[in-house]
């Protein structure tokens, strides 16, 4: 019910009275039924009650923000007040209530300590719970609940965690919050492989300001690459390969102007044409495009990249001829542009030789057919 790395900061006490209100609470899901007794909403307000005041006696995480003396405190006080009192005896007075007739504001001082995992069945129990369960307050008091807070100072490296995933299901308002809460401080996220789960790159990634390297890649992910992820300036490592991306790249990736290293190849559904912009990022180092389905001439503009030492753009669908500015690329090591029309002319390719191939150890010249000037 509780994720492991809380259990060990809570007492057998605590536990006890969270297994009483998880207890409860299926018990209610279990009947299928909006209208419940009224004994056993009470009961779970009661045992939330007690759960409070015991966790804020318990020694706590001081880094974990979710669990400090004031907010459970403050939720104390808020269960005692004479104003929760009295709707709750209003609602006791009833003959028959319903668990959707309980004070919004206990409903989510009770729910808020569910999981965010499991809290969603929840929603099935009627559609004002759906209502209520669905509520931007409601899901920040639960998310702050079970995300292990970060330092705000500094900055840290963000692996796959048990919530991610259900992060990636939220919607776009809710997914906003999550990453305010769990990732505000993230310097990296690597989720390499480990998101097995068709669905869209969030766009509120983009509002990580301390980002320097995000590592989406071969998580099967699907839809556009989202322009609000351009937000990330800081970023300078990107890695999107191997997912199921689709539509095209867009222009806006001119403003992540600290890029170094930039992986796309491998999503075979990306289209259109290398944008120019993408020749704006004058940091770039490695540009991996290999393996998808761009069209189109590879720019002019591409030679303004000075600092880039490899350059894979091979398996795609470009055409015409290679850019003779690309000899202006005096830090090349890697070459790829094996596409079926992608040509050289003589001179282009005499030039680029003459340049770089004394540098280069990985290439793909021979490839490439020739064309008379």
């Amino acid at each position: 019910m509780i994720d492991d790395n809380l259990r060990t900061i809570r007492s057998k006490a605590v536990l006890n009275l969270e297994t009483r209100i998880f207890s409860q609470l299926d018990l209610i899901l279990t009947k299928q039924t909006q209208l419940v007794r009224r004994v056993e909403v009470l009961e779970c307000a009661l045992a939330s009650h007690q759960l409070l005041s015991a966790t804020s006696t318990t020694s706590v995480n001081s880094q974990n923000e979710s669990y400090n003396r004031d907010v459970l405190m403050q939720s104390k006080t808020f269960l005692c007040s004479p104003t929760l009192q009295g709707k709750l005896r209003v609602y006791n007075q009833r003959s028959k209530a319903t668990l959707s007739d309980l004070p919004i504001d206990i409903i989510f001082h009770i729910f808020c300590w569910v999981d965010p995992k499991r809290v969603i069945r929840f929603r099935r129990i009627s559609k004002g719970f759906n209502e209520h369960l669905s509520r931007t307050t409601f899901l920040r008091m639960n998310l702050s609940r079970f995300i292990a807070k970060h330092p705000t100072s500094g900055s840290f490296i963000r692996k796959l965690e048990a919530l991610d995933k259900l992060f990636l299901h939220l919607c776009p308002k809710h997914q906003a919050i999550y990453v305010k809460i769990g990732l505000c401080s993230a310097s990296e996220i690597d989720w390499n492989g480990n998101m097995q789960i068709r669905t869209h790159i969030p766009s509120s990634l983009g509002t990580l300001k301390n980002l320097i390297k995000l590592d989406l890649s071969y998580c099967n992910f699907s839809g556009v690459i989202p322009e609000g992820l351009m937000d990330a300036t800081s970023l300078q490592v990107l890695n999107l390969e191997g997912n199921n991306l689709t539509g095209h790249i867009t222009p806006l990736i001119s403003n992540l102007q600290n890029l170094t290293e930039l992986f796309m190849g491998w999503n075979i559904n990306l289209t259109g044409p290398i944008p120019i912009e993408l020749c704006h990022l004058l940091k770039l180092q490695v540009l991996c495009i290999q393996n998808c389905s761009l069209n189109g001439p590879i720019p002019e503009e591409i030679g303004a990249l000075s600092e880039l030492s490899i350059f894979c753009a091979s398996g795609n669908k470009l055409c015409g001829k290679v850019p003779l500015t690309i000899r202006n690329l005096s830090h090349l090591q890697t070459l790829h542009l094996r596409n079926p029309g992608i040509v050289w002319d003589t001179f282009t390719q005499s030039e680029i030789i003459s340049h770089l191939a004394p540098h280069i150890n990985d290439r793909d010249f021979h490839r490439i057919p020739i064309v008379s000037t």
